[in-house]
């Protein structure tokens, strides 16, 4: 059976995001500071063993990559497809006009609010019909109606499964004095598979979906 010490270390993204190393560093050197985020995620997702990873030092040591759920949430993610169809002049009458286009939405991960492709994300995290090169892409072909003094476009919405919650990352033998530590502030989030299409009509005075 695998020793587990009783104390861990604690990585917060706000103190270690993005502070990195361009090579792998020694077990020796590893001992003396605690460990980046980036070379936690570079043992849990494999990337240290790429010529350019991130490695603790303690890879060979690793025993899991687990995602500990927080709190989760499911919402429909809606995007402007197309282009934009605009009715603010007063020299034109109703328009009904075709239009087409699509939108994408991938699985991805975060931490501390900055995008993170660690595959680690979805050890443990989402159910198994989800991993973390999950896309679904849906397409919306309609005719718009637009009355004067209005402008619209197609949209797209896509339902969205997001989890927040933190990586354990568990050691059979001690990493700067602990055998285990934490990743905090991890979001994790995939489309589900479920879709809708719909459209964006507004007063000319407003904003819609695509910012226009």
């Amino acid at each position: 059976m695998k020793k587990i010490g009783s104390r861990t270390g604690i990585i917060t993204a706000a103190a270690l995001l993005g502070v990195g190393f361009l090579g792998p560093v020694s077990p020796a050197q590893a001992e003396d500071r605690p460990p980046t985020i980036e070379e936690l995620q570079g043992d849990c997702d494999g990337t240290a063993y790429l010529p350019d990873g991130h490695t603790t030092g303690n890879t060979m040591a690793l025993d899991a990559c687990t995602f500990e759920e927080e709190s989760s949430n499911t919402f429909l993610d809606w995007k402007a497809v197309g282009e934009t169809v605009t009715n603010c002049t007063s020299d034109r009458g109703v328009i009904d006009q075709a239009l087409t286009g699509s939108e994408s939405w991938s699985s991805g991960g975060s931490i501390g609010g900055t995008a993170s492709a660690v595959k680690s994300f979805f050890t443990g995290g989402l159910s198994g019909e989800y991993n973390w090169s999950h896309t679904v892409t849906e397409s919306n072909a309609s005719t718009i109606h637009i009355e004067p003094g209005r402008k619209a476009t197609l949209t797209a919405g896509a339902e969205i499964h997001e989890k927040k919650g933190r990586i354990r990352v568990n050691y059979s033998s001690q990493l700067a004095g602990h055998y285990i530590w934490y990743i905090n502030d991890v979001t994790i989030s995939t489309p589900t598979g479920y879709t809708e299409r719909g459209q964006d009509n507004k007063d000319c005075s407003e904003t819609l979906l695509n910012g226009r």
